[in-house]
């Protein structure tokens, strides 16, 4: 693959690289802050509406039925490759939100014919997600948010970066902006999906205290592992966590797994144990937005206490001798 740079751009929070590609499905690839790479899909040049990985497998972030969605609302867009499979999807009316005005001017490189933020179906809003969502008066069937602020969530401190997007107060915004049989849909990739458990854990309980039943409305699709010895596709396994305004009926229990199991994902419906497992954890919330927040044990908190007392008597310890120096040298 071979990269020229074109431009770099940057603001008060983001900086933008934007670069033309040699060798690649795209012409274009943005790089947003160094390490987060989007790249730019010409709407018109998709194999018959089919986004590809580098593997040849197709880019799938609807894994579930999409008949019934007449209005989604889309948060993370970035470059808008899942606003393209979106309108290839068939879904008639799309509100696409992203944060990084940066990406969209990026996107200017394209043709507007070939821009699918120019697409009649399109909206498209340069705001921060959850901003949007409480000053928006709408509803939609579907919101689905798209993997945002997870860039570098699964690692070290960054377990510890504030996340509003994620917290149970704003599941709550995004369920009153569903239609009654509306979905709330979160798509994760590896190697973060060990932070879906929080994001689980959050709903759950927020669903649990208003006395609704989790199992009722939630499932999650998995990618299938294709082959062990290929990392490119055990790398980069996708989820898709679906969680229903109202509960699921058989009909669409039976359509999720077949549709699920058409693109060789596997959907699994939140049983009573796991339920019960969450039902004892503790929720993203405003007071406290971190990935890596846990609810930690007495003992574990004594512990850490008594570390923190070590610590501190060793640095004072190792003052005294500077201390005694010190006397010693007015006397």
């Amino acid at each position: 693959m071979g990269m020229s740079p074109i431009t770099t751009k940057s603001d008060a929070l983001f900086q933008v690289d934007t670069y033309r590609i040699e060798g690649e499905s795209y012409d274009h690839l943005i790089v947003v802050d160094c390490y987060l790479t989007i790249p730019l899909i010409n709407y018109n040049t998709t194999d018959e509406g089919i986004i590809r990985r580098k593997d040849g497998r197709p880019y799938v972030p609807f894994p579930f039925p999409t008949d019934n969605i007449s209005s989604a609302l889309m948060i993370g867009t970035a470059g808008g490759r899942s606003v393209i499979q979106a309108v290839n999807a068939g879904i008639p009316s799309i509100t696409a939100v992203e944060i990084n005005p940066l990406t969209v001017e990026g996107t200017e490189f394209l043709e507007k014919s070939d821009n699918i933020y120019y697409h009649d179906s399109v909206e498209l809003f340069v705001e921060e997600g959850r901003a949007f969502v409480s000053n928006s008066k709408d509803k939609y069937d579907l919101i689905y948010l798209l993997g945002l602020g997870l860039g570098r969530a699964g690692y070290g401190a960054h377990l510890f970066t504030e996340n509003y997007l994620y917290t149970k107060e704003a599941f709550d915004f995004y369920f009153e902006h569903l239609n009654e049989n509306g979905a709330l849909a979160m798509g994760l990739k590896e190697p973060l999906l060990p932070r879906s458990a929080r994001f689980k854990e959050t709903v759950i309980i927020g669903l649990l205290e208003k006395g609704i039943d989790p199992t009722k409305r939630m499932v999650s699709i998995k990618e299938r592992v294709m082959s062990i010895e290929d990392t490119n596709v055990v790398g980069k396994r996708s989820v898709v966590i679906l969680v229903k305004n109202s509960d699921f009926s058989k009909a669409e229990r039976d359509n999720i797994i077949k549709r699920a199991a058409e693109l060789e994902f596997d959907a699994r419906f939140l049983t009573k144990a796991e339920a019960e497992l969450h039902q004892g954890g503790r929720a993203m919330t405003d007071d406290n937005p971190y990935f890596g927040a846990k609810k930690f044990s007495g003992v574990f908190k004594y512990i850490s206490l008594l570390f923190l007392v070590i610590v501190l008597v060793y640095f004072l310890t190792a003052l005294i001798p500077f201390y005694k120096f010190k006397n010693l040298r007015s006397h």
